[in-house]
């Protein structure tokens, strides 16, 4: 039983509240399963007495995270909430049960369709409060009562004067009927009363009009009762809603169809569908099986189903739990969306990014924010469509130090020295522009755990350093010292300056080499002028600025480290055989180093980005539509494989 709470302890629970709402995946590790068993009983409470403490999607996030810490807790199987202390209690007629939910993947779907056979009838899911109408010889002949937790209700006879869809009691044919329906305010008449400040939504204007004794009489005008099931007489979902529907009632929106017609694509089309084009507001659509069943008080029907959210084989309607912020080796924080797991083209997902900053400003992206995702082929997921804002209506953001960039699209971390996934990914930087055979993340990562969180550091570690690691044996130690000095050695000024990441995220290896190429004596410490390295081709003025601000760390950089910065050895003369002199090449999906230092050996260019002046396209997949392929096309720009440009060019 909820008991009522005290003026502390309900500040408490509202503080909880919204610290759920905030952050619920990193409050809810903060609680026991029987404090949230606790807060679920609660915002159930608060919920049907009409002043929800927490949105719908966050309370299915607290719910859903009961289930995995304490499946068989017994607040998972309670419906509704009890009727609040003081209030009326009366033992509901009939009981009045919920609906289980398909979800997950199409094996739900598939057994249930194996289990009823024959045709479905396919309803509206209205997003209103749950009802039961009696109709009796005795007097009075129409009474009406809440859902409360199932068994046990509220009589609210004293509003069916005041409220539209109730038949008379000689309009029925039987000396008995009972139905259930929504108690709903349509869009159209809610419009008017929003505006006239009559509530925050419908659904709480109707549990104001239920629960008060005195109910405003426009607001109760405008209350329907949408009749969804026929309870007695029994009768199949069609013809009850068929015999409903003669004898007057407003009945919800419904469609007949073959069972095995039944799929996640077809489903997830007509809710969107009901969504759209529904008189009322609708969160999910119920299928019922078309055959007379009997009830079972205390269990939801096994020959129903309740589908709230879109799932396809390369779509899916998910709710942000959580909105992470991964700092990048610049320091720019990229937002990555988490939610409860969802199969995808034959992948189990559980993240999607969330592009950058300025998306998740723009669309209020948090905790709660309803999402469609995408997935096709191989391609990471991402966010295809905003349904909902997030539950508080504010952007997650990271709760460190940050600034936008000057194009207001990502945030920076202000301290990116002191962020501990800045320095491992320069690291990894470092050592992957090294080639460093076997120093991948990790190792990187075992280093950086054991104090080794330096480049300098790094290339100064030694075996016995390494031996003082878990996970380092003799040879593995003695080998991942070997490579980092080789690769030190054989590494030239132009890659350390790649390596370094000391001259910002937009100038690359290949705008370097342009400006090294063009003025050699930079490495012996000779510094050309803004006006002469903007005059380059592809360099400019704002590169030519960056490239000048980094380049006295670049050097303080190199003496600290005590490696000298030496030229490239001299190019090899370019082969008359296939002179590759004008073409530029740009490659896509994968990298070959080799290939590379071939193009150019032969006078060729390799390309960072597409444009009007490359020449050809080297694709891991030629076939792709998406990216650098499809732009190429547009541009009628060759694109092709490997094999087919060693053919056709070497």
């Amino acid at each position: 039983m909820v008991k009522p709470m005290n003026s502390k302890a309900a500040t408490a629970t509202a503080n909880m509240f919204t610290q759920l709402t905030a952050n619920p995946k990193a409050f809810l590790k903060t609680q026991n399963p029987t404090q949230v068993a606790a807060l679920l009983r609660e915002a159930s409470a608060l919920y049907y007495k009409g002043t929800p403490a927490i949105a719908d999607d966050i309370f299915d996030i607290t719910r859903d995270y009961l289930q995995t810490q304490d499946p068989h807790n017994p607040v998972l199987k309670e419906i509704g909430a009890e009727i609040a202390p003081g209030e009326k209690k009366v033992p509901l007629p009939y009981w009045m049960g919920s609906l289980d939910k398909i979800r997950e993947d199409e094996k739900s779907l598939l057994k249930w369709k194996a289990s009823y056979p024959g045709s479905v009838v396919i309803s509206d899911k209205l997003d209103g409060n749950s009802a039961l109408l009696v109709y009796s010889e005795t007097k009075p002949h129409i009474k009406m009562y809440s859902r409360g937790d199932g068994f046990i209700g509220q009589d609210i006879s004293h509003i069916i004067p005041l409220i539209q869809g109730i038949p008379t009691y000689k309009d029925i044919p039987y000396t008995t009927l009972a139905v259930r329906g929504e108690l709903i305010i349509s869009k159209a008449a809610w419009g008017p009363l929003f505006a006239a400040g009559k509530g925050a939504n419908a659904r709480n204007a109707v549990a104001g009009v239920m629960h008060s004794k005195h109910p405003n009489p426009e607001l109760a005008a405008a209350v329907e009762f949408v009749a969804y099931e026929q309870l007695n007489p029994a009768a199949a979902a069609s013809e009850g809603l068929s015999t409903l529907e003669g004898i007057g009632f407003h009945v919800v929106h419904h469609v007949i169809q073959p069972t095995a017609s039944l799929t996640m694509e077809s489903l997830s089309a007509l809710l969107m569908d009901r969504r759209a084009h529904s008189p009322y507001e609708a969160d999910g659509i119920v299928i019922f099986h078309d055959a007379d069943h009997p009830q079972v008080p205390g269990k939801n029907p096994a020959y129903a189903f309740a589908f709230k959210s879109i799932l396809t084989h390369e779509e899916a309607e998910v709710i942000v739990t959580e909105v992470t912020w991964n700092a990048s080796k610049d320091g720019y924080l990229k937002p990555l969306l988490h939610f409860p797991a969802v199969t995808l083209a034959g992948a189990k997902l559980q993240k999607a990014t969330g592009f950058n900053a300025a998306f998740i400003e723009t669309n209020k992206i948090g905790p709660g924010s309803r999402i469609i995702i995408i997935r096709s082929g191989d391609v990471i997921p991402h966010v295809h469509k905003i349904l909902s804002a997030s539950a508080n209506g504010l952007p997650s953001f990271p709760d460190v130090p940050w600034d936008w960039n000057d194009t207001h699209v990502d945030i920076v971390l202000k301290d990116k020295a002191a962020a501990a996934d800045v320095q491992l990914k320069r690291m990894e930087y470092f050592a992957a522009t090294l080639e460093m055979k076997g120093v991948g993340p990790g190792v990187i990562a075992r280093l950086y755990e054991n104090g080794v969180n330096t480049i300098k550091k790094m290339l100064n570690a030694t075996e016995a350093d390494l031996l003082k690691m878990d996970g380092f044996q003799k040879k593995s130690a003695e080998k991942t010292v070997a490579e980092i000095r080789a690769a030190v050695a054989k590494a030239d000024c132009l890659t350390f300056m790649h390596a370094s990441n000391l001259f910002g995220r937009s100038l690359g290896s290949t705008k370097l080499k342009l400006i090294v190429d063009r003025f050699p004596t930079i490495l012996e410490g000779v510094q050309p002028t803004e006006a002469e390295l903007s005059a380059i081709p592809g360099v400019g003025p704002t590169t030519a600025k960056q490239f000048l601000a980094g380049l006295p760390e670049f050097f303080t950089f190199m003496d600290d480290i005590g490696v000298p910065c030496k030229s490239a050895p001299a190019p090899k003369p370019i082969s008359a055989q296939k002179s590759l002199v004008g073409i530029s090449v740009l490659f896509t999906g994968f990298r070959n180093k080799e290939l590379e230092a071939e193009i150019e050996a032969r006078g060729g260019k390799v390309a960072s980005a597409i444009s009007g002046k490359t020449s050809v396209v080297v694709a891991k997949n030629p076939d792709d539509s998406s990216g650098k392929v499809k732009t190429a096309k547009e541009l009628n720009i060759p694109v092709m494989d490997e094999m087919a440009f060693r053919a056709k060019y070497l």
